[in-house]
């Protein structure tokens, strides 16, 4: 059990124990969610081979840092649809996130 030493949500990662370019990485998505993430690029951003970079955010993540993307898009999708009123077109949404 890597991710049991704080009590987290399951969605979201432990980030006591997440090692610094997993952190930075995090940070850099969630901050740059709209905007097109590759892993060459993350891994240029945390300073950090993309092996290594993959690997760890597995390890301490529990997907890959693309999937996390995905899923943190989807789950704002999700959200603004949840909010948003009659005249929001799904491809406005779709489009923002």
């Amino acid at each position: 059990m890597e991710r049991t030493v704080c009590d987290e949500p399951a969605d979201e990662p432990v980030q006591c124990l997440l090692p610094q370019h997993v952190k930075r990485a995090l940070v850099y998505t969630r901050s740059n969610v709209a905007e097109k993430i590759t892993l060459p690029g993350l891994a240029a951003t945390c300073a950090v081979p993309e092996r290594i970079l993959l690997k760890q955010f597995k390890r301490f993540v529990g997907l890959s840092p693309l999937a996390y993307l995905r899923r943190l898009r989807l789950n704002l999708a999700r959200g603004e649809l949840l909010k948003a009123d009659c005249v929001t077109a799904i491809s406005e949404i779709a489009i923002r996130v």
